[in-house]
């Protein structure tokens, strides 16, 4: 395995895919998150969601810290375009007052991270 962003990526899919059967079987949702990495090792943290059919741990976080930025339960996973890709609102990151609002894309299968005006000036723009 090489030690770059490539070799993580790849990494990372084949992580996330054996952990499935995992999350499955103990009722939650795992993500990996940010590697760190020097020449000889690499740490790579996970996040692990209630998610047992009774309950989606991220729609009730979600739905805990959603007025804290101004917005509804029902903006969970809303759609929204910009620059020609569809994104989802997906939650928030409590500790990062700028870049607060978490953003799954649904055009690269990707999550980033932006400011909560843009979420509602692009909500506004739907309309």
């Amino acid at each position: 395995m090489e030690f770059n962003r490539k070799g993580f990526e790849s990494f990372r899919i084949d992580v996330e895919e054996a952990l499935k059967l995992v999350a499955k079987k103990h009722g939650v949702t795992i993500e990996c998150g940010k590697i760190g990495y020097t020449e000889f090792d690499f740490n790579m943290n996970l996040k692990v969601i209630k998610n047992d059919g009774n309950v989606d741990g991220k729609k009730a976080k979600f739905t805990n810290e959603c007025t804290l930025y101004g917005f509804k339960p029902d903006d969970y996973e809303r759609e929204f375009s910009s620059n020609g890709k569809v994104y989802k609102l997906v939650g928030f990151n409590l500790k990062s007052p700028k870049n607060c609002c978490s953003i799954y894309c649904v055009s690269d299968g990707k999550t980033y991270k932006c400011g909560k005006e843009f979420i509602q000036r692009s909500f506004m723009n739907k309309l």
